[in-house]
């Protein structure tokens, strides 16, 4: 909760507005995506980031990641997306300096949405090209991630070209 106090310090109708959803099956929880400004990811590991790209997608919500998986995929730092410098983990579990590392390099994250939200014009800029971004998987120039993984597929022997070449299609 600390960060909501740091926002009411500079923005008390903002502070307001901050959610805290602990749980994806909580109560209202699809309502409550789609009011945010801001989408935090903070994952170890997400394979595509499709949830905050889908929440972006509707409601402009800028997302704050962890640059892991896809996460940061078909979205541009400082414009539309704001990255913390992320460490992997190196065993299971984490080691408490990796938490230690990865806690303060996200509150840096947050530090940075404050001031993205702060610039009215660099937020605004931020909400419209969240809400004209392109997540599709098979888009119609060829450019989408279906393509990619058809033809990891194929050359893995898993898919035949045919049917890689329907599935991409």
């Amino acid at each position: 909760m600390k960060a909501k106090e740091k926002v009411a310090a500079f923005d008390k109708k903002a502070a307001q507005r901050m959610l805290y959803a602990n749980l994806y099956n909580k109560p209202k929880y699809d309502l409550t995506k789609l009011l945010t400004d801001f989408s935090l990811m903070s994952s170890w590991f997400e394979p595509c980031g499709l949830v905050h790209k889908e929440i972006g997608s509707f409601s402009g919500a800028i997302p704050i990641v962890n640059k892991t998986g896809g996460l940061c995929d078909g979205l541009i730092e400082d414009v539309n997306l704001i990255v913390s410098k992320f460490t992997s983990r190196k065993q299971q579990p984490a080691t408490p300096q990796e938490i230690a590392v990865n806690a303060q390099n996200f509150a840096a994250a947050l530090e940075k949405a404050f001031d993205f939200y702060k610039d009215k014009e660099k937020l605004a800029n931020g909400f419209d090209t969240m809400l004209k971004a392109d997540f599709n998987w098979a888009k119609k120039d060829g450019t989408g991630p279906i393509y990619q993984y058809t033809e990891l597929l194929e050359s893995m022997g898993v898919l035949s070209h045919a049917t890689a070449t329907t599935i991409a299609a």
